[in-house]
């Protein structure tokens, strides 16, 4: 094989993940989630593969491409409307410290070490667990921290999530969906399916954006501002 096929096989390999990533979204390297990473070392590997081999054509190396970013776009829209297939793909911020309690069994379930902690705080600033109040680590193993101290506000919840109730989430506050849609109602919102995200906390009450305002504001433009 010719280092022109390579070539174009390397510049038309790149410009096909472009258009798979675009179409998969935008995500900062820290926001991606462990599916995110898996789906990515493949796509590697389908170019990392076909570039270099003979028997493998351009057109068998873009079909596979193309094949691959189907499977996971619609994987992604089946994902965002089941919550419990979301939190198997995408994981939940798991709690480490709790209103200043060390939870050992966190960490066990997260095969995280005290030292490791340790050291995630100190890349915080922090130079001692007895200043932690709140402790949560994400998705994509980065660390949320509250300090003793801290302008108190307990984490908020999400309720709603891109039209869908989370009723998980409810449960972990001793809430339902019955007290979720009567809540609503009294906030104003009467339909639920026009409900893109509403947020909850005990300090500040519910956070709501419906998908009749994101309408209103599609003609924003900050590049003329």
């Amino acid at each position: 094989m010719g280092i022109g096929i390579i070539a174009l096989k390397l510049f038309l390999g790149l410009i096909g993940l472009l258009i798979l990533v675009r179409l998969l979204g935008k995500k900062e390297m820290v926001q991606v989630t462990p599916f995110d990473f898996i789906y990515a070392i493949i796509l590697s590997e389908i170019i990392g593969n076909a570039v270099y081999s003979s028997s493998i054509s351009i057109i068998d190396m873009l079909l596979s491409l193309a094949v691959w970013g189907v499977l996971i776009y619609v994987i992604q829209i089946l994902v965002q409307k089941n919550d419990k297939s979301r939190r198997v793909l995408n994981g939940v911020p798991s709690p480490l410290v709790w209103d200043g309690q060390l939870l050992v069994e966190s960490f066990r379930k997260n095969l995280l070490e005290v030292e490791q902690f340790r050291e995630m705080l100190r890349s915080k600033g922090i130079f001692s667990i007895k200043e932690v109040r709140y402790a949560l680590l994400e998705t994509n193993g980065t660390l949320s921290v509250m300090k003793h101290g801290d302008k108190f506000a307990e984490p908020s919840s999400l309720f709603v999530d891109e039209g869908e109730i989370e009723e998980t989430e409810l449960k972990t506050k001793g809430k339902n969906k019955e007290w979720l849609i009567s809540s609503l109602k009294k906030e104003g919102y009467e339909k639920l399916d026009d409900i893109y995200c509403a947020e909850w906390s005990k300090e500040n009450g519910f956070y709501v954006v419906t998908y009749s305002e994101s309408k209103n504001n599609k003609n924003i433009n900050i590049y003329n501002q």
